[in-house]
C-alpha cells in the first residue's frame, strides 16, 4: 500500500503535483505501464520506442527501484 501527499501547482499552463510525503508498505506494483509524451521533441519514433523499452522492462525497473522506494 502506498500513501502519497502532494501539492498541486501550475507551470507553463499545465498542472503538476509535487509529492511532499510518501509512505510505501508491502510494495506490489502489479504490472504498471507508463506513457511519456514528447521525450524527444522532433522524433516521435524515438519517444515511442523509449516507451516500449520502459514498459517491456517494467519488472526489472521496479526491482531496481524497490530498495530506494522502501527507504523513502
Amino acid at each position: 500500500m502506498a500513501t502519497m501527499n502532494g501539492e498541486r501547482f501550475d507551470k507553463n499552463i499545465r498542472q503538476y503535483i509535487k509529492l511532499t510525503d510518501t509512505v510505501i508498505e508491502n510494495i506490489n506494483f502489479g504490472k504498471p505501464s507508463f506513457q511519456f509524451y514528447n521525450l524527444f521533441k522532433n522524433n516521435p519514433e524515438l519517444t515511442e520506442q523509449t516507451n516500449k523499452i520502459i514498459n517491456d522492462n517494467m519488472e526489472e525497473l521496479i526491482n531496481d527501484l524497490r530498495p530506494t522506494l522502501k527507504q523513502t
